[in-house]
């Protein structure tokens, strides 16, 4: 029975995995939309929205094809990237620091996760350069979530409003984060922390991202936010797959 659970799950978790680029041309599109009752020009150029709404579309066939897959994760990343230094240094974009910040983490997680997944879809050709480089952007990803949830008083207060006993779960939580983030950083025993920290996320996606109204009163946009709960999805669906396929080994000295 668990043996069958667990092949359900590995390919329940490939197929999203290889669909979200979909997800995120749809959020991306509908976050413009939202933004345009508001403005009279979106934030980005249309042709860079058009050429990156149509990356996202053809990464997706690939990825969902088995059509050079490993090159089509590692796309991905640099769309990826390139969204995220819009969202710093773009001033139409007009959204406060930690919003921007909150956003950028998030961005850095997939990038993360999709950088060991680029690792994990030709692994027989693959350098350990480009696993090392996946396990330390999530170790840092992770490293960022733990401050942002202590540092940032907007974070801080949104665990404390919807987490019982707050005061003390924050350092639980915290600090499950940072045992995943040391090792991933380490680079050891990546597969056998992957589930704590798809526990960890999972409990905060539930419990605080998907509370959309509250964000929305902080002055978030809606498809903003759906795009940021997507982007933990993406990371809790990216590690659950590592855990199954184990195929991300411990560093041997």
């Amino acid at each position: 029975m668990a043996t069958s659970m667990g092949k359900f799950l590995k390919k329940l978790s490939f197929f999203l995995y290889t669909r979200f680029p979909f997800a995120n041309a749809v959020t991306l599109l509908m976050l413009l939309g939202e933004r345009a009752t508001r403005e009279n020009y979106p934030f980005l150029p249309p042709r860079v929205i058009f050429i990156n709404v149509g990356l996202f579309i053809v990464v997706g066939v690939c990825l969902s094809s088995n059509l050079k897959r490993k090159e089509a994760c590692l796309i991905y990343c640099g769309q990826l990237l390139y969204m995220g230094y819009s969202i710093w240094s773009v001033p139409a974009v007009r959204y406060r620091e930690w919003v921007r910040v909150r956003m950028l983490i998030r961005i850095i997680g997939t990038v993360g996760v999709y950088t060991l997944l680029a690792f994990i879809s030709s692994a027989r050709n693959s350098s350990n350069e480009l696993r090392r480089l996946g396990e330390t952007v999530t170790g840092v990803y992770l490293l960022c979530y733990a401050y942002s949830i202590m540092n940032i008083p907007e974070e801080t207060e949104a665990f404390k409003d919807h987490v019982l006993y707050g005061d003390l779960m924050i350092y639980v939580v915290v600090g499950a984060l940072a045992i995943g983030a040391l090792t991933c950083l380490s680079g050891r025993y990546i597969v056998d922390v992957c589930y704590l920290i798809v526990l960890v996320l999972l409990f905060l996606t539930l419990s605080i991202e998907t509370d959309t109204r509250y964000w929305r009163r902080r002055g978030l946009d809606f498809w903003n936010q759906i795009r940021m709960i997507f982007d933990n999805v993406t990371v809790i669906v990216g590690f659950l797959f590592i855990g199954l396929s184990g195929k991300v080994k411990p560093q041997m000295v």
